[in-house]
């Protein structure tokens, strides 16, 4: 979510949490929506299945749900510009198992 809006790590947390810290690691669609629409950038109502389509057939960035796990999963950008997936995870993941995305309108 920060790289989408251009800012930190601990503005997009507050953005996301409020100004007291996560208790939880878990961030849901709907806290990113909300999050970014606080700091102004609005994504689609809903998570999409990416279906047969490959990222790069977007037409615009998206923040991505990837590598879904019994206990979670994670999420990435993926940059419509540079066509590439954006990871903060360091190091970054070798492989990526989209399984939805909202797209940043």
């Amino acid at each position: 979510m920060a790289m989408i809006a251009g800012v930190g790590y601990w503005t997009a947390c507050e953005a996301i949490f409020g100004p007291e810290p996560p208790q939880r690691h878990n961030t849901h669609a709907a806290d990113l929506r909300r999050g970014l629409k606080r700091l102004g950038i609005a994504l689609a109502d809903r998570l999409s299945p990416l279906g047969n389509r490959s990222l790069a057939d977007l037409a615009t960035s998206a923040i991505v749900k990837v590598n879904p796990r019994r206990n979670g999963w994670h999420w990435v950008v993926w940059d419509a510009e540079r066509q590439r997936i954006l990871d903060p995870r360091q190091p970054s993941y070798q492989r990526y198992r989209v399984v939805s995305l909202l797209p940043v309108r």
